[in-house]
């Protein structure tokens, strides 16, 4: 009778009169091949072994009692957080928060980095990875419309003393993508960092390749995506995926309830609350109600959250003293194919008459409005000038990921140029489980807003409604869905919720519509031009977004 690390699992070699005991440590999963119990081959899994007197006089190896010794580490990583020394490779000085995050995911096999959003939790992982010689493979999973915001983010912060190659898998069919991914895993050299988005990662031959690589590191970015247990996505996560190391990022680790953080864990660390949802909500919660399926209460939630912590460093923006006055994301959006075949034409046509010369700053406006509605995901009926026709829903899709990955009581303020935004808005909201207001010319919900006392309210403004005179420091998360051309409503709208009354760090949200005039209107923005001449300028040199 033994205890050893191999095949990448502590394995538990027993009688069967054992087989309750093995059964009731968590993560357990019996082998039929080999005839054990097989267990994740981490720190929670070798205490939770160890720590049976059924097993004291078992042959152990070294191996599974070294694994101790990181829970140790762990603990001195987040308690002593001012003896840590810093990372060796490193572009820009990480915060204190990001220093323990770092150093945390290195040592730990399963790692949760729950922090608020613009505190840094990219950065953190880059850092990790830079300073992590052993890993050869990578993938990092995220939300589609971060996916390319990844290799901006490794360019801004890594530091890098081998060969590394980044390969961001957006958009293509999955059999090209499987085709590209599978290429560039059999034929690397130093390492190879993949970046896809949740919805590709378990289908089709991308699914397949993902499957059956052994990764040495797997990050899932915006975790809580994958907090349904019985979901398709989840499933793979806990079952297909296979890798050395796995890190989490979330700053809402439960979106709904305590009892979403069981599948993040199931990926993370299966040791922690073990592989059956059944007995985890049995633990955790009392169910009734119709056919017993409505949780009536919650219970022994102390438990949980200490075994949630084991893991875990939880960062608060209203903790963290080093935060900027505020941090500004970028959310790129691909338009679909149809709304792409609607934009072209439309920018074709501008393109002539700029290129022709017979183009005005007055008619340059009102053929920019029309690009700009197509992002955003309209176009005037031009058989009813009342009505307005769908092109679009990327970006309102965009929205309701940024509403979801938001803590549930955070309040957000989502600045909108046109109507039908505002009416979007309130939609996505909606399908969040978020109450939203509205003010804009015709609607003024301000003041009931800004009396709420609690509650992850939405305020929709209409852009112009929002530069002066108004105070939106009730919420530290704002979103751009879609943006006037005068710099200064710009600036003013920035200042309404990064003011004087402000206690928090800022978010600004920019949702961008890639390789569209979005893109242009947010580099002028941030080079302070005038916008109308500065996308003029663009266009007319042929300038690429961006």
């Amino acid at each position: 009778m033994k205890i050893e690390l191999t095949d990448n699992c502590i394995r538990v070699s027993t009688s069967f009169r054992l087989k309750d005991v093995c059964k009731s440590i968590p993560g357990a999963r019996w082998n039929k091949n080999t005839r054990t119990w097989d267990y994740p081959a981490t720190p929670i899994s070798a205490k939770n072994i160890l720590s049976r007197p059924e097993f004291a006089d078992f042959k152990v190896d070294l191996e599974v009692t070294d694994l101790l010794s990181t829970l140790a580490m762990g603990a001195f990583i987040k308690d002593c957080p001012d003896d840590l020394k810093d990372l060796l490779n490193v572009k820009t000085k990480p915060w204190l928060h990001q220093l323990q995050g770092s150093r945390l995911a290195m040592t730990q096999s399963g790692t949760m980095l729950a922090f608020d959003m613009g505190t840094g939790k990219t950065k953190t992982t880059i850092d990790a990875i830079c300073n992590m010689p052993e890993l050869q493979l990578v993938l990092i999973i995220s939300p589609k419309s971060v996916v390319s915001n990844w290799p901006k983010e490794f360019d801004k912060h890594a530091s890098f003393d081998r060969r590394v190659k980044i390969v961001a898998m957006g958009e293509g069919t999955l059999k090209k993508r499987g085709q590209l991914l599978d290429r560039v895993i059999q034929h690397r050299q130093g390492l190879l960092i993949i970046i896809m988005n949740y919805d590709a990662v378990y289908q089709g031959d991308v699914g397949k390749v993902v499957a059956a690589t052994e990764w040495d590191l797997v990050v899932a970015d915006e975790i809580h995506r994958i907090k349904s247990p019985s979901g398709v996505t989840s499933k793979f996560f806990a079952n297909k995926i296979k890798a050395k190391k796995r890190i989490g990022l979330t700053g809402t680790p439960m979106p709904h309830s305590p009892l979403d953080v069981f599948a993040q864990y199931r990926f993370l660390d299966p040791a922690i609350f073990g592989r059956s949802f059944t007995m985890f909500r049995a633990r955790y919660a009392v169910m009734g109600g119709f056919e017993g399926k409505q949780v009536l209460r919650f219970q022994n939630l102390d438990e949980l959250e200490g075994k949630f912590n084991s893991i875990a460093l939880k960062v608060s923006k209203d903790e963290v003293l080093d935060l900027p006055p505020f941090v500004d994301e970028v959310r790129n959006i691909t338009l679909e194919p149809e709304a792409r075949r609607v934009y072209r034409e439309l920018e074709k046509e501008f393109i002539a008459d700029v290129g022709g010369g017979v183009i005005t700053v007055n008619n340059a406006l009102s053929r920019l409005v029309r690009l700009q509605q197509v992002t955003s995901g309209y176009l005037p009926d031009p058989t009813d000038p009342d009505e307005d026709v769908n092109i679009s829903n990327a970006k309102a899709k965009a929205l309701l990921e940024v509403f979801e990955d938001l803590p549930s009581d955070a309040p957000v303020v989502v600045f909108c140029r046109f109507r039908c935004d505002l009416s979007t808005t309130a939609i996505m909201a909606a399908k969040a489980g978020r109450k939203c207001f509205e003010l804009s010319g015709t609607i003024n919900q301000l003041e009931e807003w800004q009396n709420r006392a609690e509650g992850g309210d939405v305020l929709a403004v209409q852009i112009q409604s929002g530069k002066e005179g108004v105070d939106f420091t009730r919420a530290c998360y704002c979103v751009y869905y879609s943006v006037s051309w005068s710099l200064g409503t710009y600036d003013q709208s920035r200042a309404r919720v990064h003011r004087q009354g402000q206690t928090r760090s800022v978010t600004y949200i920019h949702l961008v519509a890639e390789d569209t005039v979005d893109a242009k209107v947010y580099k002028s923005f941030s080079q302070k031009k005038k916008i109308i001449e500065s996308v003029l300028k663009m266009y007319q040199k042929g300038e690429a977004d961006g």
